[in-house]
């Protein structure tokens, strides 16, 4: 992993099925430290990044929910690093 790499993100917009509101906060940052911990190559400099509808069941743990948002949100900035992304010198 290239230790220069990382990931910075200015805004985080997560929309949750109704009767999650309480847990948001919790979700937002369970994804942001799942993130951290996921390997990067490259920067890649992204004005925004649609990630694709992650699942939610009501009975699932704010961790494996952020964990899953976070997969999906790396898996869409790998993709974005291979297709040729505007990269960071």
């Amino acid at each position: 992993m290239n230790e220069s790499a990382k990931i910075t993100i200015a805004n985080l917009n997560i929309k949750l099925p109704p009767g999650f509101g309480r847990r948001a906060d919790a979700i937002a940052r369970g994804a942001a430290q799942h993130l951290a911990r996921l390997p990067i190559r490259t920067t890649v400099q992204l004005a925004s990044l649609a990630v694709p509808k992650v699942s939610v069941q009501g009975g699932e743990t704010d961790a494996v929910i952020a964990r899953r948002i976070a997969r999906a949100i790396h898996s869409q900035i790998k993709t974005s690093g291979r297709k040729g992304i505007r990269h960071a010198d």
